[in-house]
């Protein structure tokens, strides 16, 4: 099981120009700064998914690719020889990329919680991240032997092993109501639809012969009763204090987070 793995893979960048594809590239400018620049592809799988996935994209289209993937799954491959994939990540598939949906590309990048610092800028200091391509992740585990039993989203994947029969259950701990919002507004993201609850959740076997109904059957005699509620400690981020700093000292407004 992996979340958030594969989106910190490192990737080579591509833009969609008039003469083809070009590798984004970094140099230093007359000024010792570093800059971007546009040079020939010299890697022939980056030009074997250009061609794969790049079909379509407009002009001045921005796109990675994630030639790690492959020596990843490899690397999986031979350590399972029966059982179980679970990957958990934001990403995208292919017909998202060949409508130009995301032509400017996925790259982000994030320092103390906040995102669109510039990759050239806080060297060290920045976490660099980029979506995952899942149709071509299907593809590479095809290829080694895994099977695809079912792709969801988080929100899904979780309702449908009793997350909101754990989010009843922690309404009704004899908990102080400002740890119980706290508790409450961290485990609502992570079913959010404008966030992590849009995460994709790839399930795939190796040679365990699993289908899809076989998961359905097994999600079905899952009881969430069976786990203890989890609440935060120390080590865990206050998501609600930390979107709304001033939520402690205004309890009249808590009735709004049980919508």
């Amino acid at each position: 099981m992996s979340n958030e793995l594969l989106d910190s893979f490192p990737v080579h960048r591509f833009e969609i120009t008039n003469d083809g594809p070009k590798e984004i590239c970094v140099t230093v400018d007359k000024n010792d700064r570093l800059v971007e620049t546009l040079s020939e592809i010299t890697e022939t799988n980056m030009i074997s998914y250009i061609k794969l996935f790049g079909n379509g994209l407009n002009i001045g289209s921005q796109g990675e690719v994630n030639l790690e993937l492959k020596k990843w799954v490899k690397m999986i491959s031979n350590i399972l020889s029966k059982g179980f994939v679970l990957t958990i990540d934001y990403g995208y598939e292919k017909n998202e990329l060949s409508q130009n949906k995301i032509s400017s590309g996925t790259l982000q990048t994030y320092r103390n919680h906040c995102n669109g610092f510039s990759t050239l800028s806080k060297i060290g200091e920045t976490d660099i991240t980029s979506d995952v391509n899942f149709t071509y992740l299907n593809e590479i585990t095809l290829n080694h032997g895994f099977n695809t039993i079912q792709m969801i989203n988080q929100k899904t994947f979780l309702e449908s092993l009793g997350f909101n029969n754990l989010l009843e259950r922690l309404r009704n701990l004899n908990i102080p109501r400002q740890e119980l919002m706290q508790n409450q507004f961290s485990m609502l993201e992570l079913t959010s639809t404008k966030g992590f609850g849009e995460f994709k959740v790839l399930i795939q076997e190796k040679d365990t012969f699993t289908i899809n109904k076989d998961l359905e059957n097994k999600k079905k005699k899952f009881t969430s009763d069976l786990i203890d509620v989890p609440l935060m400690n120390k080590s865990n981020i206050d998501l609600l204090s930390a979107k709304y700093p001033h939520s402690n000292r205004q309890p009249n407004t808590y009735e709004s987070f049980y919508q």
